[in-house]
């Protein structure tokens, strides 16, 4: 008979087993997450399924792959939505879009690339999306906006580019903006074309994938709470050597940055979490 000591031993090893499952079958890597947070989310999908300890969960997934879908929207919780925390987006219109998109703002010019990192199922990137169509058909001018959209999850970037939404990703958005921007069939409303033009959505890995480059903005909210510390540090130093001089940085409003790469910011609007780099 298994002692408790020998228990907690196997179940750690199946848990470094199931990070390396994971990794493999689909190429997440949670090896680096915050490990109390992530198990915190697997014990929650464990728990749906019945299942008690992680070498039965490692048997679940092998048997049903769809699984890992459900696994993935617990993880990285994609509770989102069009406009969510529309202060946020207030203080985008206020702080950076004057710089970005004025003749007399620092970083005009005639080609604007904005990156929406971990974009879930494409809420964020289509509400920034349509934020600036409004901007730009106010100030009339003619800027060709490239928003570069991506995200671990294939099936939210599959999600993402249908661009068809429920009623309840839209609760947070204006009258006008819904009568505007979307198509509503009786079911389900639709991003219109031209606004789904703007954004070019990609499965990619903020860890390990490739970066955009040459950016002037990015967006990239609640993801850096999951990591540890000297992970964070190194997404946030990579994001900097990515973006262009005078750049901006959107992050969540739990997420703070600290010790030296702190220093390699100014810091834009404290509250709403907006950074830049400086020129």
């Amino acid at each position: 008979m298994e002692n408790k000591n020998s228990i907690i031993i196997n179940e750690e090893n199946a848990f470094k087993q199931l990070k390396e499952k994971i990794f493999l079958d689909i190429g997440v890597d949670f090896r680096d997450y915050k490990e109390k947070c992530l198990k915190r989310r697997i014990r929650i999908r464990m728990r749906s399924n019945k299942v008690e300890t992680y070498k039965k969960y490692i048997k679940l997934l092998t048997k049903n792959p769809d699984e890992y879908h459900k696994l993935l929207d617990t993880i990285m919780i994609n509770v989102t939505r069009f406009f969510r925390n529309i202060e946020t987006f207030n203080a985008m219109e206020k702080n950076i879009f004057p710089e970005l998109f004025l003749p007399n703002g620092s970083l005009y010019k005639k080609n604007i690339r904005i990156w929406s990192a971990a974009c879930s199922s494409g809420e964020e990137p289509y509400s920034i999306a349509i934020l600036v169509d409004q901007f730009m058909k106010l100030k009339r001018d003619n800027i060709k906006i490239d928003i570069i959209a991506t995200d671990i999850d294939k099936k939210s970037i599959e999600k993402a580019k249908e661009g068809v939404y429920t009623e309840s990703s839209l609760k947070e958005a204006s009258e006008t903006i819904i009568r505007r921007y979307f198509k509503f069939d009786g079911e389900n409303y639709s991003i219109i074309p031209s606004i789904r033009q703007m954004v070019k959505f990609e499965n990619n890995d903020i860890i390990h994938g490739k970066m955009p480059a040459r950016l002037d903005w990015i967006c990239c909210r609640n993801v850096l709470i999951y990591w540890g510390r000297d992970l964070q540090d190194m997404i946030l130093r990579r994001f900097y050597e990515h973006l262009v001089p005078g750049g901006f940085l959107l992050l969540g409003k739990t997420e703070i940055m600290l010790g030296k790469i702190a220093n390699l910011y100014e810091r834009v609007n404290n509250r709403e979490r907006i950074f830049r780099r400086p020129f």
